[in-house]
């Protein structure tokens, strides 16, 4: 079974580097060419931590979700150190940029009721598809081909996170009613 992981709605990020090509379509990047780590300047809410993951053209994780996913044997992601800094309190976190390597083309569309042509259909809702297992099972995390913008991960990857006690992570089983 497969999950979308999405992050919980938290501090927004004011600044970051410039980008020739974004880090959320799946494909391999070649190394940026800026010196390491990104520089990220965030806002935090209060006083507390940055989340866990921010998604957007530079996604960015802590490193204990990096390492959650490392230990279940996930080996498709481009990782690049970035520091996080909020603007507030100047305080700073490391963290890592990160690229998953991998479109998969997993949307059972007939059992969706969903167009097969992109043109036909809007970005796609978790609520709005169903997974065709047998394509998915083979990949721990994937980009969803039909829209890149969502990352799909496999039951293990889901109790490594919730082993790791990473709770601003939202996962989210595909389909009608979930």
């Amino acid at each position: 079974m497969h999950f979308v992981l999405e992050c919980a709605p938290s501090s927004a990020i004011v600044e970051g580097p410039e980008l020739e090509e974004p880090w959320c379509e799946g494909y391999f990047i070649e190394v940026p060419t800026i010196e390491a780590p990104f520089q990220i300047s965030i806002e935090l809410t209060d006083a507390g931590e940055p989340a866990t993951i921010y998604d957007g053209v530079l996604p960015l994780w802590s490193d204990r979700l990096v390492r959650a996913m490392q230990e279940v044997g996930v080996d498709n992601l481009q990782l690049h150190p970035a520091i996080i800094r909020d603007v507030r309190s100047s305080r700073e976190w490391p963290y890592w940029a990160v690229n998953v390597v991998g479109l998969v083309a997993a949307v059972d569309f007939k059992a969706s009721g969903l167009p097969s042509d992109a043109a036909e259909r809007s970005d796609l809702e978790p609520e709005w598809f169903v997974i065709d297992q047998a394509k998915a099972e083979p990949f721990r995390i994937f980009r969803l081909a039909e829209s890149p913008d969502l990352l799909l991960v496999d039951s293990q990857v889901r109790q490594a996170i919730e082993r790791a006690g990473l709770r601003d992570i939202l996962l989210t089983e595909p389909g009608p009613g979930h």
